[in-house]
């Protein structure tokens, strides 16, 4: 998902509004075209250049899968063209991203295993902009939604 935006030329910047609105009429070009990738969604994804796009790299939220955390699993991450979490360790340092967001942990791993497995590859730091998909932990119990009561009436009485 790419934001396209026009920016004005530097050599335009601080000219009168009128002004402007004139050249442009005239059809002088005062403005340039800008893409700011905003999510770059990688499902599937093997380790390799589609990690150095621009469009990936700079993008405000990455959404990558990264399916394996054994070390005995690399094979296999390979062989299904997945990622591996000593892909993600390398790669995490060079990401420019706001947020990356992790899915398709294999079951057998678990989402808070998966953490911190890749929290002590990686360190606090790196890990403040990593999310896990269907990661639940600190979210309410189902329970309190039951307790809570039924939703209030729209009927007026």
């Amino acid at each position: 998902l790419i934001s396209v935006r026009e920016k004005l030329k530097a050599e335009y910047i601080g000219r009168p509004g009128p002004e402007l609105a004139q050249m442009r009429k005239s059809g002088v070009e005062i403005q340039y075209r800008v893409e700011v990738p905003l999510v770059a969604f990688l499902g599937d994804t093997s380790f390799g250049p589609v990690f150095e796009q621009p469009d990936v790299v700079d993008a405000e939220i990455l959404i990558t899968e990264c399916t394996f955390f054994d070390r005995e699993h690399k094979s296999k991450a390979k062989a299904g063209r997945h990622l591996h979490v000593d892909h993600l360790a390398q790669l995490l340092p060079r990401l420019k991203n706001r947020h990356v967001v992790i899915t398709h942990v294999t079951r057998r791993t678990g989402i808070r295993r998966a953490k911190r497995v890749l929290q002590k590859m990686v360190g606090d730091e790196l890990m403040k902009n990593v999310h896990f998909l269907m990661d639940f932990e600190g979210a309410r119990d189902a329970g309190e939604i039951e307790d809570a009561g039924p939703p209030p009436s729209d009927t007026a009485e």
